[in-house]
């Protein structure tokens, strides 16, 4: 017998299973290095994926930081370190607020390879008194380094974009020369595509399916095209037509 309604008297929810067992339920798990949450949200994931990535970034430290071109530093950091923070992320749903993190880890990296640090104050004397404020150093690094990012067009949110997209032509042509994979199934169940048709059909009154809640439902495909799977299905990595 397994009751699933039970509470403690702490108010927590509770897995009962007979007499003898009690189980709290988790709120998040970790599944091949990714994140999965009780309540769906991707911030956890996203954390995790930057917190390995620094680890990523440190045990290549040597080679980051040494006295080479920035354009070489990046090279190198999109084989390594960025291959260990886009872990999963091909699958997140887009987010202002996830893409503002990202990005401002990708600064934080680079303003570490560039060695950028605080400028020193001198007195009349040209005696060294202090160094500048921190505030003003945190502006002046954080910009220069997105100034270097933008310049070798190598944005977090475009990078993710690109993953996202490239994943999308993977998952559309799932089955196409044999069965369906399962994870096209899964995409796939009642996509935007589906629910937009069947906004219509509720519109018009014929054979109307709600949802129980009044909400915007937040998809993966959001930022697709409504038809991505016939659109990507002939498209190679990062858009290319095959």
């Amino acid at each position: 017998m397994c009751d699933v309604h039970s509470w403690d008297l702490w108010g927590t929810r509770t897995l009962n299973f007979g007499n003898n067992c009690c189980k709290f339920p988790v709120q998040e798990i970790k599944i091949l290095g990714s994140i999965l949450c009780y309540d769906g949200s991707e911030f956890a994931i996203v954390n995790y994926r930057i917190a390995q990535s620094w680890r990523c970034f440190h045990k290549w430290q040597h080679i980051l930081c040494a006295s080479i071109s920035v354009a070489t530093k990046m090279r190198f950091w999109m084989k390594t370190v960025y291959r260990s923070l886009c872990w999963g992320l091909q699958t997140i749903r887009k987010d202002v607020k996830l893409n503002h993190r990202l990005n401002s880890v990708q600064k934080l990296m680079l303003r570490k390879m560039m060695k950028l640090k605080r400028h020193p104050i001198y007195d009349d004397n040209n005696v060294k008194i202090g160094i500048g404020p921190w505030l003003d150093w945190q502006i002046r690094s954080m910009t220069r380094a997105g100034v270097e990012i933008t310049k070798l067009g190598l944005g977090m949110s475009n990078l993710v974009e690109g993953e996202r997209i490239t994943w999308a032509g993977r998952v559309s042509r799932f089955g196409l020369f044999g069965d369906h994979h399962i994870v096209k199934y899964l995409v796939s169940w009642r996509s935007k595509f589906w629910w937009e048709t069947q906004k219509w059909y509720n519109h018009l009154g014929w054979d109307p399916l709600r949802h129980t809640f009044p909400f915007k439902p937040r998809r993966w495909e959001d930022s697709l095209p409504v038809n991505w799977i016939s659109e990507f299905c002939n498209q190679g990595p990062m858009g290319h037509i095959l």
